[in-house]
C-alpha cells in the first residue's frame, strides 16, 4: 500500500514537471506558428521579384494581374510589389510593370543609386510608360545620387549617342590619317552610327515629352551645379526644343521675372519672334548646333 502511495505521488510530481516543461515549448510553437506567415510572405516576395525578369515572354503567367493578386492574397506587401516594378522596368518589361502599378506598386520607388522607375523608363525610350507613370504621381523632378533629374539624364544620354555616332562616322570615312579607308568594318561603323543617331532622336522625343510635362530645367546637380541648359547647350538651338521650352511653366516664370527686372531698371526690351524664348546659357553656344538632330 505504501509502495502504491509513493508511486502515486511520483506520478503526480512527474505530471507537474512535464506540464511545466511543456509550457515554454508550447509558447515557442505558438510563436513559430505566428511567425510562419511572415516567413512565407518573405519567400513569396523574393519569388515575385525574381519573376520580373521572366515576365515579358509569359506575361500571362509571370506577374499577370491574377498572379499579382494571388501574391497579395498570400500577404506580400506593397514594398515587394514596388521592388518588382523596378526589376521589371530595367529589362524593360512594360506589361508586367503596368500590372504592378495597377495593383498599387509605388511609382516613386528608387534603387541604391536613387534611380527611379521614371529614370529607367526614359533610358529605355518608353514614352507611353512615362505618361502612365506621371499620371500615377511619379515625381518628374526626383534626383539620383548625383543630383541629376530624369530630364538631365536624358539630355546627357542624347549627347553621348550623338558623340558615339560622330566617332563611328569618322571611322567609316577614314578620317584618322587615312588608316581606315576601305576597311572591312566600314559597314559596321555606318550601321552603328545610324542606330546611335536614331537613339538620339528617341531621347530628344523623351526630352520634349518631359518638358511638356513641366519638368523643371533649372534644377542643379549636386556637384558642378549642372542644369538642363549647360549639359548640352547646342540642343537649345533645336526648334522643337525651343518650342517645348516656351510652354514650360518654369521657363515662362523665369522669363517673366527677368523682363520685370529689366523694366524696373529701365533697360529697353529686346524684340523677340513670336513664341521664342531667350536663354542666357545660349550665348556661348555654337550657332551651327554642332551635331545634326535629324541625321
Amino acid at each position: 500500500m505504501k509502495i502504491l502511495k509513493n508511486l502515486g505521488i511520483f506520478c503526480l510530481v512527474s505530471i507537474g514537471v512535464n506540464a511545466f516543461a511543456s509550457a515554454p515549448a508550447a509558447a515557442a510553437s505558438s510563436s513559430a506558428t505566428e511567425a510562419q506567415p511572415r516567413k512565407v510572405a518573405t519567400d513569396l516576395e523574393r519569388q515575385m521579384i525574381n519573376d520580373a525578369p521572366h515576365s515579358e515572354m509569359r506575361s500571362d503567367v509571370f506577374l499577370s494581374p491574377q498572379r499579382i493578386q494571388w501574391y497579395l492574397d498570400q500577404g506580400v506587401g506593397i514594398n515587394a510589389l514596388s521592388s518588382a516594378l523596378l526589376a521589371a522596368i530595367r529589362e524593360p518589361y512594360v506589361i508586367a510593370a503596368e500590372n504592378l502599378i495597377a495593383k498599387g506598386a509605388d511609382v516613386n520607388i528608387a534603387d541604391g543609386r536613387d534611380w527611379t522607375v521614371l529614370m529607367y523608363a526614359a533610358s529605355k525610350f518608353q514614352g507611353s510608360f512615362i505618361t502612365l507613370l506621371i499620371q500615377h504621381g511619379a515625381n518628374i523632378d526626383a534626383q539620383d545620387k548625383h543630383g541629376f533629374t530624369v530630364l538631365m539624364q536624358t539630355v546627357g544620354n542624347m549627347k553621348k549617342q550623338l558623340g558615339y555616332a560622330q566617332e563611328n562616322i569618322k571611322e567609316a570615312n577614314g578620317l584618322y590619317a587615312g588608316r581606315y579607308i576601305n576597311d572591312p568594318h566600314q559597314k559596321m561603323w555606318i550601321q552603328q552610327a545610324k542606330e546611335q543617331n536614331g537613339n538620339a532622336l528617341l531621347y530628344k522625343k523623351i526630352i520634349i515629352q518631359l518638358l511638356n510635362a513641366q519638368a523643371n530645367p533649372y534644377i542643379e546637380s549636386y556637384e558642378g551645379h549642372e542644369t538642363f541648359f549647360n549639359i548640352y547647350p547646342e540642343l537649345l538651338n533645336d526648334p522643337e526644343i525651343k518650342e517645348a521650352l516656351s510652354h514650360n511653366k518654369y521657363v515662362v516664370e523665369r522669363e517673366g521675372e527677368q523682363q520685370g527686372v529689366e523694366r524696373e531698371e529701365g533697360q529697353p526690351e529686346e524684340e523677340e519672334q513670336p513664341g521664342s524664348v531667350q536663354f542666357e546659357t545660349c550665348k556661348g553656344a555654337n550657332p551651327s548646333g554642332g551635331s545634326s538632330m535629324e541625321e
